[in-house]
């Protein structure tokens, strides 16, 4: 079913909230509503607000590790399914963890929550879907706050180090998955459910990912990040072009997106290297007139690099999980390359007549998946 027919919960603003607004917005569906900590304090204010809700995301949770998240998430998973209009709902989605499995306070309070929405679905006959996921990383990850994964890489990105991490496990080893690939991955099994003929079923599911020890995943980063400091944006396995998109996600947020190329004068002029990736795969060189308009789009799984050989060009770019937006000014004088990374939305203006742009991008473009998205958020 399209989800532009539906009305859409989702509980939680963090990480996969985020990702679920973008990939719920690109997928059309237009009736969304979200929910912070604050609405679970009013339950008559929050059954008002959920009562025409089709289908219900449920990712809010404290990842405290003090015993009392226990009865915080219980509060919060009871608070909404005794608030939730069961003649209404036909989907209830349950972001669960492989922490389940283990005997930690985080752990408890996501299994026992998940017992009470299980019996709740069951005795109202709503379709259950329940994801258990392992580590999740992906572009803007908050670090320092419950993905490890993200902390060690933005450690890396700002410091070079990673040393204030205590106690690194460098030979532990993580199962890592994708947050595109698993918001891509419940999207499209809602598409395909039948939600006027299929009622009160049970979908269990294990997420699956990449496994890896910390110290060969830190040395990946280590290798990519170095190379993107020389201009070189080379992978050799969608796990590195994950990370590539990560770190450059980071190298945003630091503000270290504009590359300055090392410039060689002679009695002949001067020469600078554009481009020297594997991994840039389409490159490309438009002329504007002053005021002409381009891009303002985004993309999910590419990035891309912005150069301007003769005339001016004025950037915009906004980072879709926080809102802000930045704008940049390019010309033939600063010869510097742009890096934009997924989600972030980009506007280019030429500012004079006959401005030259030499773009890259980090796939090929293709007509079938073209990756480029225009709306607003």
């Amino acid at each position: 079913m399209k989800l532009d027919d539906l009305n859409i919960c989702v509980t939680g603003k963090g990480f996969i909230g985020s990702y679920l607004k973008i990939f719920l917005n690109i997928n059309k569906a237009q009736k969304i509503i979200f929910l912070s900590r604050k609405d679970f304090k009013n339950k008559s204010l929050l059954k008002k607000k959920i009562k025409d809700v089709d289908i219900i995301f449920h990712n809010a949770s404290s990842v405290k590790k003090t015993k009392t998240v226990i009865k915080e998430n219980i509060r919060l998973t009871e608070t909404l399914i005794s608030s939730i209009n069961e003649s209404k709902l036909k989907v209830f989605v349950q972001f669960g963890t492989t922490h389940e499995k283990l005997n930690n306070f985080y752990g408890i309070s996501k299994k026992d929550s998940y017992k009470k929405i299980k019996y709740f679905c069951k005795n109202k006959k709503i379709t259950l879907f329940k994801y258990t996921i392992p580590n999740v990383y992906g572009c803007f990850y908050k670090p320092y706050h419950n993905s490890f994964i993200s902390t060690l890489i933005y450690e890396f990105i700002k410091n070079d180090n990673v040393d204030s991490i205590k106690n690194l496990e460098l030979n532990k080893c993580l199962e890592l998955t994708f947050v595109n690939d698993l918001i891509c991955k419940i999207i499209n099994d809602l598409k395909s459910f039948n939600f006027n003929n299929q009622k009160n079923l049970l979908f269990e599911k294990k997420v699956t990912g990449k496994v890896i020890s910390i110290g060969s995943f830190l040395n990946k980063v280590k290798l990519l990040n170095n190379q993107i400091n020389s201009n070189i944006y080379k992978y050799t396995s969608i796990l590195e072009k994950n990370i590539i998109n990560i770190i450059l996600s980071y190298h945003f947020i630091l503000k270290k997106n504009i590359k300055v190329p090392a410039i060689k004068f002679d009695d002949r002029g001067f020469l600078y290297e554009a481009n020297k990736s594997i991994g840039c795969n389409h490159s490309f060189l438009s002329s504007s007139y002053k005021n002409a308009i381009r891009g303002n789009h985004f993309h999910t799984n590419k990035f891309e690099i912005f150069h301007i050989i003769n005339g001016e060009a004025i950037i915009i770019l906004k980072n879709l999980f926080n809102n802000s937006s930045r704008k940049y000014i390019l010309n033939d004088n600063n010869k510097s390359f742009l890096v934009i990374p997924p989600f972030v939305n980009h506007t280019f203006i030429s500012n004079k007549n006959n401005t030259i742009g030499l773009f890259f991008s980090s796939e090929i473009f293709d007509t079938l998946k073209p990756d480029t998205y225009k709306y607003e958020l």
